[in-house]
């Protein structure tokens, strides 16, 4: 095998292109918009070598096997014929096997061959690279032979839906092997930054996996983890894996990009350093930091004016002034500020999960609620290892009433990212759900744990202050309230209403009414 040669990920049909490495659909050059789901569906099709594809094999690729309507699978047949210029009646690319399912009737065609032994990073791309490597496995599971292999391929597909980070191809990925791994090759044949090695065993009923995140400049660990997760539902393992170590990816590497930005003289840093420094900043939680993420944000923009994810970090930054309300801020001009860049963030790069997020939370903030959920779970459905996108379609779910729906995303938030800088959140979230549904004593027991967390808010406090003294634990709200004067002497109970506005009129009397007799 010729080390580091590359083999083609792009499928080719009349004037129609299926790009497996960015992850793009294109006819005659130009993208087409598509939705992953469509696009996941789309690849089936056109990759399962003209065989007739049943509802249940379509469901199992796609879905992963989850419970799935038929409704739902007609919908998203129509708008992958609807992509490809395709209809029910003409059915030129995907026909209808009636009472056995669906066949993609085009050939497609590779359109590269195997190249180089390096491969070229573009002039212009600074972003994050990666490699995930085949995992090491140590002994075999004779139910799911293939299943080592099948996890790579879904971190791989899970990562390069993140957009901020170049995912080397699979069929690239898998011509290395960990057990024969030499750094510098790997490093000078794929011209990549990150590697993510993994041994995977399988002990009872249980899958080990073991992995390492690995900085291929200095041949350093930055991070490695284990994983237990039961064999009973093989899918619903897939999937906990995946969102697990893709969540974990996307926080790691931009927290070591940022300490790397870090002996970089100001004048000197990039585009991408000056983003990861804004992002670390923006993690400080405090006026402060939030303004110099701002600063960090606009560097950013002035050397690459279409760095979509800039300006969604700078649409969050704006909007966290514009929440607190920190003395002396212009809220409406904050509010102005945050639309505009969320919406720059997303005409830049509509399939960009960050900035999906970026405009939820711009309508979030002006309580528009609805079309905030809308775009949060545009940003969850893109890449469903977001665990933002999960504690915010989690608030924002509790804050209309909706705590079915909250608890679980609350949840979701905490186990793909259980060190998030906003771990605080995501227990104060829970604490809220439990404070509309009138259940105190588990309200005070989740505030409590927001309030402990290693960086907390002002919003922090107060929600404990309330579920403590609801709880009937009237010394722990008292000291819980003594904090947040301590944070913010101006506070008052109004300022909680204006932030979080909960449609329960009778939750808010409550609210206020606590808030109030501790002073605020």
């Amino acid at each position: 095998m010729q080390v580091g040669a590359v083999m083609s990920e792009v499928l080719s049909f009349d004037n129609i292109e299926i790009d497996f490495t960015y992850f793009e659909l294109r006819r005659d050059g130009e993208r087409i918009p598509v939705e992953p789901l469509v696009f996941d569906l789309i690849r089936c099709l056109a990759t399962s070598g003209g065989r007739v594809l049943t509802r249940d094999e379509i469901i199992r690729q796609v879905w992963g096997g989850r419970i799935i309507s038929d409704a739902s699978v007609s919908s998203a047949i129509k708008a992958a014929r609807k992509a490809l210029g395709d209809n029910g009646e003409v059915q030129r690319y995907i026909r209808t096997v009636r009472g056995r399912g669906f066949q993609f009737t085009a050939i497609p065609q590779s359109v590269r061959t195997e190249s180089s032994t390096v491969l070229e990073k573009p002039a212009q791309d600074r972003r994050p690279s990666i490699v995930v490597l085949p995992f090491d496995v140590s002994s075999e599971i004779t139910d799911h032979p293939a299943l080592a292999d099948a996890l790579v391929h879904d971190i791989i597909q899970s990562l390069s839906r993140l957009r901020w980070i170049r995912v080397i191809a699979r069929a690239t990925a898998f011509q290395f092997h960990p057990r024969d791994l030499d750094l510098e090759a790997l490093c000078h044949a794929l011209n990549v930054r990150y590697c993510l090695t993994g041994s995977l065993e399988f002990a009872s009923d249980k899958l080990l996996l073991t992995f390492d995140l690995i900085d291929l400049a200095d041949h350093t660990e930055i991070w490695s983890d284990r994983i237990a997760e039961p064999l009973d539902n093989i899918y619903a393992m897939r999937d906990a894996v995946v969102n697990q170590i893709t969540s974990s990816v996307e926080m790691q590497i931009p927290l070591h990009e940022a300490r790397l930005a870090h002996s970089v003289a100001p004048e000197n840093l990039d585009a991408w350093s000056s983003f990861h420094l804004g992002l670390t900043s923006m993690y400080r939680l405090n006026e402060q930091g939030v303004r110099k993420a701002i600063h960090y944000f606009e560097r950013a923009i002035s050397l690459e004016p279409g760095f979509a994810r800039a300006h969604a970090g700078m649409s969050f930054a704006h909007g966290f002034l514009a929440f607190h309300r920190f003395p002396g801020a212009d809220v409406n001009a904050e509010q102005k500020r945050t639309f505009a860049s969320a919406e720059r963030g997303l005409e830049l790069d509509p399939y960009d999960p960050f900035c999906n997020f970026a405009q939820g939370r711009a309508y979030w903030l002006t309580h528009d609620y609805e079309k905030s959920l809308e775009l949060l779970k545009r940003s969850t459905g893109i890449s469903p290892s977001f665990a933002q996108g999960h504690y915010s379609t989690a608030l924002t779910s509790a804050l209309v009433g909706n705590t079915a729906d909250a608890y679980p995303a609350a949840e979701t938030a905490r186990m793909l990212s259980p060190l998030d800088p906003f771990l605080w959140a995501f227990y104060s979230v829970r604490a809220l759900a439990c404070i509309f549904d009138r259940n105190y004593p588990q309200a005070q027991i989740w505030a409590n744990k927001g309030g402990t967390a290693p960086v907390t808010t002002l919003m922090t406090d107060l929600i404990a202050v309330i579920a403590n003294d609801l709880a009937g634990d009237t010394h722990s709200a008292m000291s819980w309230s003594e904090q947040a004067k301590v944070r913010r002497p101006d506070v008052r109970a109004e300022f909680f209403i204006r932030a979080l506005n909960f449609r329960d009129i009778k939750i808010q009397k409550i609210t206020i009414d606590v808030l109030r007799r501790y002073g605020f």
